[in-house]
């Protein structure tokens, strides 16, 4: 009997999957340092801009109380300050890697 990854490699072949996963058509790797500066640089806004509708959402749906703590405290601008900051360092991170992992490998290398 064969082994199950022998059965998926096979029906990938057949299917005319070379590779499993997920390839963008058109998608190059940057040739230049600036291109690459720029394509990193449009995750980047796509993260931050994510991450500033989930403060929002957050905040305008009140999930866990936190736009009536945040509007209840003298200080409660710094805490929804630090909660955008962190949204938008993890967000940004994670679209900037998606990014990353996107790039297709150097076939020099």
């Amino acid at each position: 009997m064969a082994k199950p990854s022998e059965i998926w490699k096979a029906r990938l072949r057949r299917a005319g999957i070379r590779r499993p996963g997920i390839r963008r058509q058109g998608a190059g790797r940057p040739e230049s340092g600036a291109q690459l500066l720029l394509y990193l640089g449009g995750h980047l806004v796509v993260g931050l801009l994510a991450a500033v509708l989930f403060c929002a959402a957050l905040l305008a749906f009140d999930l866990f109380g936190l736009r009536g703590l945040l509007l209840g405290d003298a200080e409660g601008w710094l805490a929804g300050g630090l909660l955008l900051f962190g949204l938008a360092v993890t967000f940004g991170s994670v679209a900037m890697g998606i990014g990353v992992m996107g790039l297709e490998r150097d076939p020099r290398a």
